[in-house]
């Protein structure tokens, strides 16, 4: 744990601000670096989907259980939070969920 000059404890991990990528060892960091964005976006995708946090979206569930389990809250979030998604068809998010190294 590190701690801000606010005295908060946070995450070492994820504490490099809200442009960067999630760790690399994150299930989210494939879907993250294929549609380019970072913890900030992660943070607001998690939000809409009812996690504290990015961090907290990571630990619960991966992209593939989003797709299965919240398929409609998880394609949304995405479209409104990542401008790279915001075009794309349901069946290209699963797709890019299932398959990230192909799909980009």
């Amino acid at each position: 744990m590190v701690f801000t000059s606010e005295g908060f404890k946070v995450n070492e991990r994820w504490s490099r601000g809200a442009s960067a990528m999630p760790p690399k060892r994150s299930s989210w960091y494939a879907i993250a670096q294929g549609l380019n964005f970072g913890v900030g976006e992660m943070g607001e995708i998690a939000w809409e989907m009812g996690f504290d946090d990015a961090e907290h979206l990571d630990i619960s569930i991966s992209p593939s259980g989003a797709m299965q389990y919240h398929r409609n809250n998880f394609i949304d979030a995405l479209r409104q939070n990542v401008a790279a998604a915001s075009g794309m068809s349901d069946g290209d998010i699963a797709t890019m969920v299932d398959m990230p190294d192909r799909f980009f």
